[in-house]
C-alpha cells in the first residue's frame, strides 16, 4: 500500500509538470498563429489599397471630351481661376519664363481623375533632405517622378542669438545676409513650396500637350477679357496682391519705370505672372530684382561692384566644402 502511494504520488509529479509546461508551449503557438493572421491581414489590407485605384480607373474611365469641357470651357474660363493659372519669373537679361501655375495642376489633376500626387522623403541630413514627387496616371498606368533636394537654410538680415551662420553674401543693395539653418516653421513652408512645384511638373508631365496649349490659350484669353472690361480694377487689385506678399507699391512703379498710374494689358500680364510666381514660391521678388532687366520697364538697381566677387568668393567656398568635409546620413 505504501509503495502504491508512493508510485502513484511519483507518477503524480512528472504529469503535474508536463500539464504545467504545455500552457506556455500552447501559447507560443496561438502567438505564431495570431501573428500570422495579422501579417497576412494586414499584407491584403495592402494590396487591396495598391489595387483600389487601378480598379477604379478601369471601371470608371475618363471621358476626354468631358475634361476638355471641365478644364477648359469652365475652370480656364472663370476670372478667378485665369488670374492665378499662369506664372512668369525673369531669368536674366531680359528673358522670362512663363508656364502653368500650381493651381492650374491642381485644378487640372480634379478634372482628369484617375491621377494622384506622393512625394516621399529618402535621404537626411543635418542641412539638407531629399525628397521625390511622382504622380500616376492610373488609367494609362504611367509614373513621372522628380527627385530633389530641400536645404535646411534661410537667409536672413539678421541673426538672433543662439543661431548658427553657415555663410553670408551681399545683395544687390549692398547689404550683408547671413545663411542660418531655418527653423522648423521656416522648413515646413520652404518644403511646402518645393513641394508643390515639383507635383506641378510631374502632373504637367502627364497631361496631353493639346489640352495644356488649349488651357493656356483660353487662360490669355480670359485675363484679357477681365483687363479689358475694368483695368483699373485689375491694377488695384493687382498693387493689393502684392502689398499681400511684402511688396510695395514704390517698388512696382521702379520695376514699371512710371508711376503706374495706368498698365497696358502686357504690363498687366506681367506683373500677374510675377506675382504668381513669388505666391507659389517660384522665385522672391528680391530675385526679380536681382536678375536686372526683366521688367517691363527700367532695369533694377545696379549691384555694388563687389557684389560679384563675394558671390563668387561663397560659390567656390561650397564648391570645395563636400570634398572637405561630406555629410553622411542623419
Amino acid at each position: 500500500m505504501a509503495e502504491r502511494e508512493s508510485t502513484t504520488r511519483g507518477n503524480d509529479k512528472p504529469q503535474g509538470t508536463a500539464l504545467a509546461e504545455r500552457p506556455p508551449m500552447l501559447a507560443t503557438v496561438q502567438q505564431m498563429r495570431t501573428g500570422s493572421a495579422v501579417q497576412a491581414a494586414a499584407v491584403a489590407r495592402a494590396t487591396a489599397l495598391a489595387q483600389a485605384p487601378f480598379v477604379m480607373a478601369l471601371n470608371r474611365p475618363r471621358d476626354a471630351d468631358a475634361v476638355y469641357s471641365r478644364l477648359v470651357n469652365r475652370e480656364c474660363k472663370r476670372p478667378v481661376f485665369a488670374a492665378k493659372a499662369l506664372y512668369r519669373k525673369p531669368i536674366g537679361k531680359g528673358q522670362t519664363i512663363e508656364g502653368l501655375s500650381i493651381r492650374f495642376a491642381e485644378a487640372a489633376m480634379q478634372c482628369y481623375g484617375n491621377f494622384a500626387v506622393e512625394t516621399k522623403a529618402i535621404e537626411e541630413t543635418r542641412e539638407t533632405r531629399t525628397l521625390v514627387t511622382t504622380a500616376y496616371d492610373y488609367e494609362n498606368n504611367v509614373t513621372w517622378s522628380e527627385e530633389y533636394t530641400v536645404e535646411k537654410t534661410v537667409e536672413r538680415k539678421h541673426v538672433r542669438e543662439g543661431q548658427e551662420v553657415l555663410g553670408k553674401r551681399l545683395n544687390s543693395y549692398g547689404e550683408v545676409v547671413y545663411l542660418v539653418l531655418a527653423t522648423e516653421g521656416d522648413l515646413l513652408v520652404k518644403e511646402g513650396a518645393m513641394v508643390s512645384k515639383h507635383a506641378r511638373n510631374c502632373v504637367l508631365h502627364l497631361l496631353p500637350a493639346d489640352l495644356k496649349q488649349a488651357c493656356l490659350d483660353q487662360i490669355k484669353a480670359t485675363q484679357s477679357d477681365a483687363d479689358a472690361k475694368d483695368p483699373d480694377d485689375a491694377r488695384r487689385r493687382l498693387f493689393t496682391a502684392f502689398a499681400e506678399v511684402g511688396v510695395p507699391v514704390d517698388e512696382l512703379k521702379r520695376y514699371l519705370g512710371h508711376d503706374a498710374s495706368a498698365l497696358s494689358p502686357a504690363e498687366l500680364g506681367d506683373l500677374r505672372g510675377v506675382y504668381q510666381a513669388i505666391k507659389d514660391g517660384e522665385t522672391t521678388w528680391r530675385d526679380v530684382i536681382e536678375k536686372g532687366d526683366a521688367g517691363p520697364g527700367e532695369s533694377a538697381k545696379p549691384a555694388p561692384s563687389n557684389v560679384d566677387a563675394v558671390k563668387e568668393e561663397l560659390r567656390a567656398k561650397r564648391a570645395a566644402k563636400p570634398a572637405a568635409a561630406p555629410d553622411g546620413p542623419a
